[in-house]
């Protein structure tokens, strides 16, 4: 990942359980940044999403060169999601010259490892289907 750059990851969930975004380091200093937003307010262009940031996001962990969790629970969800279906996005920023990591997305029954470039789609029993997005903008 590039030095001032953003990676986003997208997932799909309802309030039945908590998410939790797992940002392990490799190397350099990358921050985690998420929002959550209404799947009816948002809709299904992920390049109109309002996409988390140093300045704009609801959650966030920014330890200096340590791995970054950020775990939302159903509650705190539910302040943004009157519908109960949730976009959950991820916001990766490299702080240094180059960072290295990895990311997984966790709903409490099922971690799921994000790849770099590769769409990952995965179904669960109380959404139709849950899918994951790469976006690097």
């Amino acid at each position: 990942m590039n030095y001032l750059k953003y990676n986003y990851y997208y997932g799909l969930v309802d309030l039945t359980s908590s998410v939790t975004f797992n940002l392990q380091i490799e190397s350099g200093d990358s921050d985690l940044y998420v929002n959550v937003a209404d799947w009816t307010d948002e809709g299904s262009d992920t390049a109109s999403w309002n996409k988390p940031s140093k300045s704009y996001h609801a959650f966030n962990s920014t330890t200096l060169y340590a791995n970054e969790i950020v775990t939302v629970d159903p509650v705190k969800m539910a302040d943004f999601c009157p519908s109960g279906k949730c976009i959950v996005t991820a916001g990766v920023y490299c702080e240094v010259i180059r960072c290295l990591y990895s990311i997984s997305y966790n709903t409490g029954t099922s971690r799921i490892e994000l790849m770099e470039g590769v769409p990952y789609e995965y179904t669960m029993s109380s959404l139709d289907t849950l899918k994951f997005t790469f976006s690097n903008l």
